[in-house]
């Protein structure tokens, strides 16, 4: 039991760098089909911890872009799980208890959201942890 603890401080709980970290997260984003028309607004990335006051050991990088007029929650989603599952991506999620359907994939450690609550204000949320294993140890 002493070794499993030590590997997830060494693993799990290390500080990571955050320009490397957010850099690796950019090159999934960017690697990701973007729904026609669609255009991104702004992107900012944030500390992950496993607890309260302690280290970030990694970032998630936010996305988000405004659809275009007309877009469905339903047209969006279909693209969506079309385009990333040719690209490799697997369905891990999703929930539609809320205003829009929020879908997770992954691929590898790699872990990728497409959120759809805010869509009747035409945004769509794009997460993206190039290595969700860090934020979940």
């Amino acid at each position: 039991m002493p070794l499993l603890v030590a590997v997830f401080v060494l693993v799990g709980c290390a500080p990571v760098d955050r320009d490397a970290y957010v850099l690796q997260n950019l090159a999934v984003l960017n690697g990701l089909p973007r729904y026609p028309g669609a255009i991104e607004t702004s992107v900012s990335s944030t500390g992950a911890s496993l607890e309260t006051e302690g280290p970030v050991v990694a970032y998630t990088t936010l996305a988000l872009l405004r659809l275009p007029a007309g877009a469905t929650p339903a047209e969006v989603e279909l693209f969506y799980r079309q385009e990333l599952r040719d690209a490799g991506w697997r369905l891990t999620g999703r929930a539609d208890d809320v205003p829009g359907p929020i879908l997770g994939f992954q691929r590898g450690n790699a872990f990728v959201g497409i959120n759809l609550e805010s869509w009747r204000g035409r945004i769509l949320e794009v997460v993206v942890d190039h290595d969700q294993r860090r934020a979940t140890s």
